[in-house]
């Protein structure tokens, strides 16, 4: 007798599940089953980013007054200087150059750092910031793109004679 106790006992809890799912789906306001849903992905190339060319003011000769000399992103490699600051016109002088690939036809995006510091003789320091490009942020149809990098450099007043130096990160992204 107890062992038709417990089959009733779960007779009773397989029909009282079962009667909680049917009211459940009885009272909800949609219901569908759905079958063969469409899904996807599209899995692109990587970008890949070289650098080709350092950015380059050239050498300039400080004045009496602070300046600024302006490196334009572009290939065909112009600058100008404002304020106390001179350039020399013979000097060599470039915009920062790179290559980007991925997949082909693709829009990215670039991140420019909004100033760095570049470090000279003793603790001397140059600021350089408004960074600019030139992309057109669209991969050809070979997947390859070129974009050119330029900037502005501050230079104070009697600014310190010697090398000055520095780096700054440059990212693209899709």
């Amino acid at each position: 007798m107890g062992r038709l106790s417990v089959i009733k006992g779960l007779l009773t809890i397989t029909l009282l599940g079962h009667c909680l799912v049917t009211l459940g789906q009885q009272t909800s306001s949609a219901s569908q089953t759905l079958t063969n849903l469409p899904a996807g992905a599209i899995i692109e190339i990587p970008l890949t980013l070289t650098k080709n060319m350092d950015l380059s003011f050239g050498s300039v000769v400080p004045g009496n007054t602070p300046g600024t000399v302006i490196i334009y992103a572009s290939a065909s490699a112009s600058r100008t200087s404002t304020g106390g600051a001179s350039v020399l016109s013979q000097d060599t002088f470039n915009a920062a150059c790179f290559s980007v690939t991925g997949t082909a036809g693709t829009s990215y995006s670039i991140s420019l750092p909004s100033s760095v510091t570049l470090s000279g003789p003793g603790s001397n320091t140059m600021t350089v910031n408004n960074f600019t490009d030139n992309s057109s942020e669209t991969l050809n149809n070979s997947g390859a793109g070129t974009f050119y990098v330029g900037a502005t450099l501050h230079i104070g007043a009697q600014q310190t004679k010697g090398s000055y130096s520095g780096s700054f990160n440059v990212s693209v992204n899709y």
